[in-house]
């Protein structure tokens, strides 16, 4: 539904577009310096936003943008050249067939994102008639270049372009062109800018509702709205207020901006933001830059040494004291003896989907002096905060198929314990027995369970033995979700924590959302998972559960596509993956990238439970405060001759 924002509305935009665009995009100041103009030309200060859904069919929308050095801008300029550059494209478009009706931004910014809204509330004096601004924006954060657009990275090329700029007591150039590619627009947009005081408006990527729901951040000038006000919000620590809107944030090192290496030129800010530990300590991190963060890692030795995250992802930096959004900017926003936050976040999905689009960073990445991987945002990053202690967790994997245990092993190494110090001390082995009766079975009575698990167990036990574990045997992570019979004598046989792969995930859910929604497959499981819902008495809470079928399009978008259809469905606010995965040829990564997925936009950003990662933290936990299952409710059995 269209809303109508007011100046506050604006500027907390800003501030949350100048945190999403990592660096890039225009500070803070610039973008409110034209707000600051705007005013002195007497405008009402207010736009329309646009819901994507709200935009018609038959009509196209295009970005807008400001292109060159960011410490050159000149905001007087762009209130003649941006109008200019749109209705340049607009032209352009006519002669294509298409209607130019819309504008959306072109990154992620302090300054960027103000461009389109700058441009609306200019396009009229009455704000009933002004071209309305989409909740969308190109990229999801700043890009340093047109050929890391997400557009183009995608396959859209900038065709047509319409640029316009002037100097100072001169006429104003304007310029269409039909571009073959980003490379050959960027080329002739840089030329062309830098006789400008290496700045220019310019307009290009028309696409239609189809195009921007496929290959574009929905949602996200709303969604920097709402980082903005959390910044805003010094009622709540700063962490806990941007965590608030961003789930996945990490806050990665608080420290005091040590040096800052500049080698600027070629319409790019360059170099490098050096910081030490605030606390006095000898870490340092660096931020290697062009106009956007394109990489942060360890810094020692006069280079950075481990590299914890790089471009696509976002690497955020904000004044510790006045909690403002930072750029690496060094005449308006940094400055030595400055004391800073540095957060992590995860990228818009797009850029990590199948086609690849993070691979056109590669040459500036290159350039950079960065020759290693794309380090792509993980949720377990500790980052300088210091390796964790050894687990020295060993887990029992009760499986039917002993030839998984390597395939076990490998996932925890790289999914939920990636530092050093585990891959040494976490062991994880299958136990079966191959003569055990099927819980499936309805003749099998649970005592039967009991007896076969009682043997297993001492197998097990000894295994462990033979492989001479330094750790004791902590606890058992039962693989089969559902199989009630076989956890229950687990339980009941051994007094380490037991759990299978949905009861945490299950349980976690409760105080993350009143309702939750599972999506499991095949069909089968889902009576299954219904019972076990009841039987504890969570069917109020878990209030739906569906199968999910691939039909053709991928098991990951049939997920996706299920996930947002329950969430409209049946208000759903947390979704458990209600399967487990194990088996041979399975992608154990498959709620993470539901999660990316629904974290793209910000009206599906709920949690997805990975019933792996859950289970395993889970028996962690109660591994290191020392709780166990009650022998009040899983009474050992007797001993047995079998």
């Amino acid at each position: 539904m269209a809303q109508t924002y007011k100046k506050q509305d604006i500027l907390n935009v800003l501030k949350g577009a100048t945190f999403l665009g990592a660096g890039g995009g225009g500070s803070f100041i610039y973008g409110k310096r034209l707000l600051d103009k705007l005013e002195e030309l007497q405008y009402d200060i207010q736009f329309e936003l646009l819901s994507l859904d709200e935009m018609e069919d038959t009509k196209h929308a295009g970005m807008v943008a400001a292109l060159g050095q960011p410490t050159a801008i000149d905001p007087t300029s762009l209130s003649e050249d941006l109008p200019a550059a749109f209705t340049a494209l607009k032209i352009a478009c006519q002669a294509d067939g298409n209607d130019l009706a819309y504008l959306y931004s072109g990154e992620m910014g302090g300054f960027n994102t103000m461009v389109p809204i700058f441009l609306s509330i200019v396009s009229d004096k009455d704000p009933a008639k002004r071209i309305p601004v989409l909740d969308v924006d190109a990229n999801g954060r700043a890009v340093p270049e047109l050929g890391t657009c997400l557009a183009s990275a995608r396959g859209i090329e900038p065709s047509p372009l319409g640029m316009a700029g002037h100097k100072s007591g001169q006429a104003q150039y304007r310029y269409i062109s039909w571009p073959e590619d980003a490379t050959a627009a960027e080329a002739m947009a840089r030329k062309l800018g830098g006789g400008w005081y290496d700045l220019i408006g310019f307009s290009t990527w028309a696409m239609s509702k189809n195009e921007l729901q496929s290959n574009a951040g929905v949602n996200y000038i709303s969604y920097a709205r709402r980082i903005g006000e959390a910044l805003g919000n010094t009622q709540m620590p700063l962490f806990d207020a941007l965590h608030s809107v961003i789930p996945q944030l990490k806050e990665l090192f608080n420290g005091t901006i040590e040096e800052i290496r500049s080698d600027g030129g070629g319409g790019f800010d360059r170099g490098m933001v050096i910081i030490k530990d605030r606390a006095g300590g000898n870490d340092r991190i660096a931020i290697r830059f062009q106009n956007e963060s394109l990489y942060v890692g360890k810094f020692e030795n006069d280079e950075i040494t481990e590299v914890y995250l790089t471009v696509p992802e976002l690497t955020s930096l904000v004044d510790a004291d006045t909690r403002e959004p930072l750029t690496n900017d060094n005449t308006q926003d940094i400055r030595v003896g400055q004391n800073v936050t540095v957060f992590l976040s995860p990228a818009h999905y797009y850029w990590w989907d199948g086609k690849e689009a993070y691979s056109c960073f590669r040459h500036v990445l290159d350039d950079a002096g960065y020759t290693g991987e794309f380090v792509r945002y993980s949720p377990f990053f500790e980052g300088n905060k210091g390796k964790t202690s050894p687990m020295r967790l060993q887990l029992a994997f009760v499986s039917e198929d002993a030839s998984l245990e390597d395939q076990l092993l490998q996932y925890l190494r790289q999914n939920i314990y990636s530092t050093a110090d585990y891959n040494e001390e976490l062991v994880a082995q299958a136990f079966y027995d191959p003569d055990a009766p099927t819980t499936g079975d309805p003749t099998v009575t649970e005592k039967d369970i009991v007896i076969n698990s009682s043997r297993m167990l001492p197998l097990a036990a000894q295994r462990y033995a033979d492989a001479n574990c330094s750790a004791p045997w902590a606890g058992h992570f039962i693989s089969r979700i559902g199989d009630d019979k076989t956890l229950r004598a687990i339980r009941e046989a051994s007094s380490r924590p037991s759990f299978d792969a949905f009861e945490p995930a299950m349980l976690l859910s409760l105080g993350l959302a009143d309702r939750i929604g599972v999506l499991t497959w095949p069909e089968t499981m889902v009576p299954l998972l219904v019972r076990k819902i009841a039987s504890a008495g969570l069917s109020e809470r878990i209030v739906s559960v569906r199968a999910v079928a691939d039909e053709g399009i991928g098991l990951k978008q049939a997920l996706v596509l299920a996930a947002k259809q329950i969430i409209d469905d049946e208000n759903v606010q947390a979704i458990i993956i209600g399967r487990s995965f194990w088996g041979k040829n399975e992608d154990y990564t498959l709620a993470e990238q539901v999660y990316q997925a629904l974290q793209a936009d910000p009206q599906y950003a709920v949690p997805v439970l990975d019933p792996n990662k859950t289970a395993i933290r889970w028996l962690e936990m109660c591994i290191h405060m020392g709780y166990f299952h009650s022998r009040h409710t899983y009474l050992t059995p007797p001993a047995k001759n079998v």
